[in-house]
């Protein structure tokens, strides 16, 4: 991490000089240790992740903070702190409320789904960087059944100030059909260098430790990454290209 930063502060997030080119960034992770109030020490991992939404074609970036499932109430809190710390920064961000289990996935918290009634060993929040509630992963009351869609919308206004939107799905597929672009919401942030220091600097300012800093880019070559790695040596190489953090999100909870 710190030789990652030293880059950045050196020669700008924009640079090549030590790092690949920003667009060649397909996944970055953090991970740490972090004091969970009474609960003492708990693992806790950033990710900074980007998708492409299938039926739109809309671009999502988005940080997911994964942590122990004893520490649900702290890690709640820490997504809350994340989304304001952005602001100050002058980025927008949204937290994704699942049909089921509500803010933290996995958690016994704050569900929507009467039926959790405990944590699982790991949870997750995941923090969209878009002030657009109709974000395809931001908008799933649909999936939400019919009596619990009023609890859904009290707790999407509770964390994230603005009323949650319908999916929209017929709409997008005729924009997509016909040609159209998807809207896309001008504060929307990037998967970049600069956005992988903000929340270095976030957990930082939130007290985690020996921070762990790793990186996936795509369309590298071998020879361009014994060029432009930072440390070549601890790299691997994935031809195929479907090289991920993990498989899908059911891993994390």
């Amino acid at each position: 991490m710190e030789d990652f930063l030293a880059v950045l502060n050196h020669r700008g997030a924009g640079s090549a000089d030590g790092l690949p080119l920003p667009q060649h960034l397909k996944e970055a992770r953090i991970e740490s240790t972090w004091t969970a109030g009474v609960l003492g020490a708990t693992s806790l991992t950033l990710f900074l992740l980007q998708e492409q939404d299938a039926l739109s074609g809309r671009r999502e970036v988005f940080v997911l903070l994964h942590g122990e499932g004893r520490a649900s109430r702290p890690l709640r809190d820490l997504a809350l702190h994340l989304r304001a710390y952005l602001k100050t920064r002058g980025i927008a961000s949204l937290l994704r409320i699942d049909p089921r289990y509500g803010l933290l996935c996995g958690s016994a918290l704050e569900p929507l789904d009467p039926s959790v009634q405990w944590d699982r060993p790991t949870v997750y929040a995941a923090l969209y960087l878009t002030d657009d509630p109709a974000s395809p992963s931001l908008a799933v009351m649909e999936y939400v059944p019919i009596t619990l869609q009023g609890t859904f919308r009290e707790i999407f206004l509770k964390y994230n100030g603005v009323e949650p939107a319908r999916s929209g799905i017929l709409a997008s597929a005729f924009r997509r059909f016909a040609g159209g672009k998807p809207p896309s919401s001008s504060s929307a942030g990037k998967l970049s260098y600069g956005m992988v220091a903000t929340l270095a600097a976030f957990l930082a300012r939130e007290g985690g430790k020996e921070a762990r800093l790793s990186l996936i880019f795509k369309d590298l070559s071998p020879l361009d990454a014994r060029t432009c790695l930072l440390d070549p040596d601890r790299a691997t190489y994935h031809p195929s290209g479907n090289d991920r953090f993990f498989a899908s999100l059911g891993e994390l909870a």
